[in-house]
């Protein structure tokens, strides 16, 4: 996106993000922008440009701060027609305003009647093919004087480089009095194109007669800065949860490891594994796998495993609830019961935490109304009842993101690179929920 130098823009809300994932939007007024050229001013939520081309932007609130880009384009205008002369129009629509002028010594008067009609549209026909837009043209401005609010619609005709029609609206409602700007963009327009008239149409509030007085039409061409911005590296925000430790075992109440499932065609490559299952035997109070697959059976465990192929189903730990939902349909129908049972273990439960695994991601699902209200209510117990809300789920990636309170963790397939195998120890303390990833081979 761009900026007009001279054109005094509003500036956008900022979405901001606490620790927990949830989400406020910030007025740009309550916002830092400072910039190293100073290309523009800032005030009370508005830039005005005072310089064309290209800037960085440092955006603050309190210590948090980002980068954004900012491109500011300058505008070359010319004067299409300064209405000191109407002979240019080939019907009696337009008239000569001697007195009423924007500028020079001379506007035109356009008077409009839709008493006896049947016609909502009065057009003020330029003669022959019209005004020259040629391959630059951008934008059209023009100076429309109402002596009455009268609400009326304002557009201009023009004719294409392939012959098509097009009517531009200027302003769907003439809601002022006095001299006011009117701008289009004519971009998306294939150019050279021809201007051929100005029209005002009746609107459903609009009065049916009465007169407007034009000046200055204009045509520019916006000039947009070249060259490339390069914006500074963010931190990214660390994960308050994510407490990386030398131990197997840290501090806490309940264990659990969570890995990716391996495909059978796979399983036969995989290196003596038995280290890794006797530590997950000795140490973990239950294992999980997400998606499809042979891992538990590959790791011989005779701790508790979850995985997530088939039914649903709950069980409680430690102060903590456990939920496996079969997902195998990218949805939860596919039990016509599984939702309302989903509903009634969150209603029903006591537990501070609960930790939720399934094959597919919510947003995997099949439907995005079901992918949308599963994360609305989930995020909506999280706020109403339980200190942490965690689902657990298969992905390309291994991956943690926080929304609304609610971490959705992903954990991708293990393929042939069993180098970097790893997996995830989640730890509970009570209502401190943490996380770290183990390698496999470490």
């Amino acid at each position: 996106r761009y900026a007009i130098k001279g054109e005094t823009v509003e500036l956008p809300f900022v979405t901001g993000m606490d620790k927990n994932g949830f989400e406020a939007k910030i007025a740009s007024k309550d916002m830092q922008w400072a910039m190293n050229r100073n290309i523009g001013l800032v005030e009370d939520g508005r830039l005005t440009p005072v310089l064309s081309g290209t800037e960085t932007v440092t955006v603050s609130f309190g210590k948090t701060k980002t980068y954004i880009p900012l491109r500011i384009a300058s505008i070359d205008s010319s004067i299409l027609d300064d209405f000191e002369s109407i002979n240019g129009f080939g019907n009696n629509v337009m008239k000569p305003s001697y007195g009423l002028k924007y500028s020079g010594n001379a506007a035109g008067m356009m008077y409009y009647n839709y008493f006896g009609t049947d016609k909502n549209t009065i057009t003020a026909t330029y003669k022959g093919v019209g005004l020259l837009l040629d391959k630059n043209a951008s934008r059209l401005s023009i100076q429309v004087h109402s002596n009455q609010k009268n609400y009326n619609r304002v557009s201009v005709e023009i004719t294409d480089a392939n012959g098509r029609k097009h009517t531009v609206r200027l302003t769907d409602s003439m809601d002022w009095t006095g001299w006011k700007r009117l701008d289009a963009s004519v971009e998306s327009i294939a150019k050279p194109a021809r201007l051929t008239g100005i029209s005002v149409t009746k609107t459903k509030e609009g009065l049916n007669a009465g007169y407007i007085t034009i000046d200055e039409l204009t045509v520019s061409e916006i000039v947009y800065p070249k060259g490339t911005i390069h914006l500074p590296d963010v931190k990214e925000p660390v994960d308050m949860a994510f407490k990386p430790t030398d131990s197997l075992r840290p501090k806490g109440n309940l264990h659990f490891a969570v890995m990716g499932q391996v495909q059978t065609k796979e399983a036969a490559k995989m290196p003596n594994l038995a280290p890794l299952s006797e530590a997950f035997n000795n140490l973990y109070d239950f294992a999980v796998f997400t998606g499809p697959g042979s891992m538990d059976e590959v790791l011989s465990l005779y701790i508790p495993r979850i995985t997530t192929e088939g039914g649903y189903s709950s069980t409680s730990q430690n102060g903590n609830l456990m939920i496996s939902l079969d997902t195998k349909n990218k949805s939860l129908t596919a039990s016509s019961e599984q939702w309302r049972w989903f509903l009634n273990q969150l209603d029903q439960s006591q537990a501070d935490n609960v930790f939720i695994f399934m094959s597919d991601a919510p947003g995997a699902f099949g439907d995005t109304l079901e992918s949308s209200l599963f994360c609305e209510k989930i995020e909506e117990y999280r706020r109403n009842q339980f200190e942490n809300v965690w689902v657990f789920s298969e992905g390309k990636a291994d991956s943690v993101k926080v929304k609304n309170g609610v971490r959705y963790i992903e954990s991708q397939q293990v393929t042939d690179d069993f180098k970097n195998m790893k997996y995830m120890l989640v730890t509970v303390d009570g209502t401190d929920v943490s996380y770290q990833y183990k390698n496999v081979n470490k």
